[in-house]
């Protein structure tokens, strides 16, 4: 049996996601303080070894980052990602975005919160995040992309210490959203549960 090899770009990217419709399309980030990385999303086609920028991040009238990104989740049908515009950016507005990876076009898509961490589910129906809500709490919302309503389902305590803040995640049939937090009576890291109502 021939295996086909695995063609290696010349620098190193902190993680790799495969194209949940292409196994020959990765996205990686340059990872690093937020701040301070810019062009920090690509896609790398094993096929051809060519990669690509797919957001690319506009400066500020001074020079400086103006937009920051982070937290990337391929949608469902492999033809774009989501991905988060920090509330840190100096361009504003901030919040969801969406990449179309055969255009290049990417725009925020939600923004009522301070959003942190971006999931989605299965048939891409909702997406789940977390918040920079406060020191001590983060806000769990759920997100309809049918309807466009953005609602919290929960304001977990955190620490904001890797793990302890939420980064949830949703249930292959969207009853439940699972996320990690802060037991204030024990003081360590739980897992929380809840279930969505349709």
């Amino acid at each position: 049996m021939h295996e086909k090899s695995f063609r290696k770009p010349l620098y190193v990217a902190n993680h790799w996601m495969i194209c949940p419709e292409n196994k020959d399309l990765f996205f990686y980030a340059h990872e690093g303080e937020t701040e301070y990385v810019s062009n920090r999303l690509w896609l790398y086609n094993n096929k051809t070894g060519n990669e690509w920028n797919i957001a690319k991040q506009r400066l500020d009238q001074d020079g400086n980052l103006g937009e920051c990104h982070g937290h990337e989740c391929w949608a469902p049908d492999g033809k774009g990602m989501y991905f988060v515009k920090y509330m840190q950016s100096l361009i504003k507005p901030t919040g969801i975005c969406y990449v179309d990876i055969e255009t290049g076009k990417h725009e925020i898509l939600y923004s009522k919160y301070k959003y942190w961490h971006v999931g989605v589910s299965q048939d891409g129906r909702y997406l789940i995040v977390d918040t920079q809500y406060a020191p001590k709490q983060s806000e769990v919302v759920i997100i309809d992309t049918k309807t466009g309503e953005e609602f919290v389902a929960d304001m977990p305590y955190m620490t904001a210490i890797h793990p302890c803040h939420p980064h949830p995640q949703i249930s292959p049939d969207n009853s439940k959203v699972i996320y990690t937090a802060l037991d204030k009576e024990n003081g360590r890291t739980c897992i929380k549960i809840s279930y969505i109502k349709h």
